[in-house]
């Protein structure tokens, strides 16, 4: 496949962008989830 070979070559911009996209899906996630007690279920 291509992908090894797209994450062999992608800057470092590109990475860091990804991480920011996945990391504000991750946010997206929590606040639709009603907070941390959707992911940490709090005794």
């Amino acid at each position: 496949m291509l992908l090894p070979y797209l994450l062999h070559w992608a800057p470092p911009t590109t990475i860091s962008f990804l991480y920011f996209v996945l990391s504000l899906l991750f946010l997206l996630r929590i606040l639709q989830s009603g907070g941390a007690s959707g992911i940490l279920p709090l005794p």
